[in-house]
């Protein structure tokens, strides 16, 4: 076992931010499945030994992976790795500053494009009903609470069609990180009669080509309209189209 350790190619720590580095090792090899669920971590002392750290910065990493959820710590047994969350990554995100929020919706961006496609093979009559149900109260909102939330059922209806568990998880976790964000771009488009048309437009657009089966056309709809969006997010942080 300590063979197979030491293959696994830790690298050696500066001073700087010791915690935090063992912590992103750790991570990185958790992820990558160097470390597969179930497995067991070396001990505490193994681990100040190939980190050629101190105690305090171990346990100080391991109390970040368990908060994480991707360890569990068994007093008398050892530090065992956990099945893999896909909700865990965003879990901790505390969007500071609107580059974070252009950042992460980017990464909604890549996802939800290739979602659409997928919806359009994948997606059931029950999750078309709840497509539709979600437009129409963005066609006829009592307040912009509704706007944001039929936008989001919608959207959630999408990546659940696609019929893969871990691609709806992060785009759950990517939307509630994104939440207090788009609340305020909805409060725009709700202010805005013909932008508001335009958007029901679009999600109207989207849905008909995921029906139709066509992957091509529902993902350039959905393209075409998560730009849209972005374009006011822009707009309304202020920031430069270029960034």
């Amino acid at each position: 076992m300590c063979g197979d350790q030491m293959e696994l190619e830790f690298q050696a720590i500066t001073p700087r931010k010791i915690s935090d580095e063992v912590y992103n090792q750790l991570k990185t090899m958790i992820l990558n499945g160097k470390f597969p669920p179930g497995s067991k971590l070396p001990s505490t002392r193994e681990l100040c030994e190939l980190f050629n750290v101190g105690r305090s910065a171990i346990r100080d990493a391991l109390s970040s992976l368990k908060g994480m959820g991707l360890i569990s710590i068994k007093q008398g047994e050892g530090i065992f790795v956990n099945s893999y969350n896909p909700s865990l990554i965003f879990h901790r995100i505390s969007l500071i500053n609107s580059q974070d929020v252009i950042k992460l919706y980017q990464v909604r961006k890549m996802l939800e494009v290739e979602a659409a496609g997928l919806a359009s093979i994948n997606r059931t009559s029950d999750q078309l009903e709840k497509m539709t149900n979600a437009i129409s109260q963005m066609e006829n909102p009592s307040n912009e609470t509704m706007v944001w939330q039929s936008d989001y059922q919608f959207h959630m209806a999408v990546s659940n069609a696609t019929g893969n568990q871990f691609l709806h998880q992060l785009m759950i976790s990517i939307s509630e990180s994104m939440k207090k964000a788009i609340f305020e771009v909805h409060h725009f488009i709700f202010s805005d009669q013909k932008v508001a048309k335009e958007m029901v437009c679009q999600h109207v657009r989207i849905y008909e080509a995921i029906k139709n089966g066509d992957a091509s056309k529902a993902k350039e709809t959905m393209r075409h309209h998560l730009l849209e969006v972005e374009s006011i997010i822009y707009e309304h942080l202020g920031i430069d189209s270029n960034f």
